[in-house]
């Protein structure tokens, strides 16, 4: 029973690496005509100037709920430690 339990696992586990398998069919080996490759250069050349060109957009502003609540001028430290003595009085 053992035996028959560890084949089926073994099978299935080697039926989903055997899916990982490679491509045959692929064109990554088959060498390209130069005319393609100068014309794929010039349109990568194209891109990246482009992409150079684009200006960075503008970041919104920091959604902040609480800053009309607290003063810029202290540290939110120091705030704590006041806010922590007018209780105790």
């Amino acid at each position: 029973m053992r035996l028959a339990t560890a084949a089926v696992t073994l099978l299935l586990l080697t039926g989903s690496a055997h899916a990982q398998g490679i491509n045959l069919w692929a064109d990554e080996g088959k060498a390209k005509d130069p005319e393609a490759e100068a014309k794929q250069r010039e349109i990568d050349k194209a891109y990246r100037e482009k992409l150079k060109s684009q200006a960075v957009p503008a970041q919104a502003p920091v959604n902040d709920p609480w800053g009309n609540v607290r003063s810029g001028s202290q540290p939110a430290a120091s705030q704590n430690k006041q806010q922590s003595n007018s209780k105790t009085r």
